[in-house]
């Protein structure tokens, strides 16, 4: 046999092993892998494919043909690797019920409810200073892939307002009419001008407060929730 021919069989053989592994890479990614994960490790792969099928051959055409058809496949396999949280990209949760209001935490698809006296963390604030994350789940509230929200976040300490914030034009995502709306990315924060140094933030520790948040969709419909937490600040 040529050696030509016996190059691009022996190269064809690459592709389709590297084809089958950017493949199962995809797969992996979707039962659970960190969504950086699964955007990273087919490249990887692909660079790893590449590296393999050079050491089969040395003929720079077929290998320059199949550097491009792997970087192609790669870009497909990637495009189709994101994280996959069960909501179809379309959904939309109508406002045809009384509008409810839940606060939890989360990763993920994942929504867990706080419970009252809970104690939890603070973090860093978009708006300044320091406060509590916070996942939001709404009914009866318009939501879905483009929806936006204005969200007021209030922090009460003893009936007292230390900490206001208005979140506007807050993602208000839907999923799926048996769950409902979300948002997601906003921080319940104390007034940073009250809490300003390390001093301020740990006379909060053991504190409890009340997480007061309101969500008002594109058609006027709001919801608010309350929930008593306890403050942990260095815990």
């Amino acid at each position: 046999m040529p050696l030509g021919k016996t190059v691009i069989d022996i190269t064809s053989q690459a592709k389709i092993h590297c084809v089958l592994h950017l493949t199962w890479a995809c797969v992996c990614a979707k039962d659970g892998v960190d969504p950086e994960t699964s955007r990273h490790q087919p490249l990887k792969m692909e660079q790893m494919c590449l590296r393999s099928a050079q050491s089969l051959s040395y003929n720079r055409s077929v290998m320059k043909f199949a550097a491009l058809l792997l970087l192609l496949l790669a870009t497909l396999v990637v495009s189709g690797c994101g994280p996959d949280d069960g909501t179809p990209e379309d959904s939309l949760c109508s406002a045809d019920e009384a509008p409810t209001a839940t606060l939890g935490k989360g990763v993920g698809s994942a929504f867990i409810p706080y419970e009252d006296n809970e104690e939890v963390g603070i973090q860093p604030a978009s708006q300044g200073g320091f406060g509590v994350p916070v996942l939001v789940r709404t009914t009866g509230l318009t939501a879905g892939s483009a929806s936006v929200a204005d969200v007021q976040l209030n922090v009460e300490e003893g009936g007292a307002l230390v900490g206001e914030f208005l979140q506007e034009n807050t993602g208000l995502s839907c999923r799926g009419d048996d769950i409902g709306g979300e948002v997601r990315g906003v921080v319940v924060g104390f007034d940073p001008e009250v809490y300003a140094t390390n001093d301020d933030l740990l006379v909060l520790d053991g504190t409890t407060v009340d997480l007061v948040v309101t969500v008002i969709d594109e058609e006027g419909n709001s919801a608010t929730v309350r929930k008593p937490v306890i403050i942990r600040v260095g815990g």
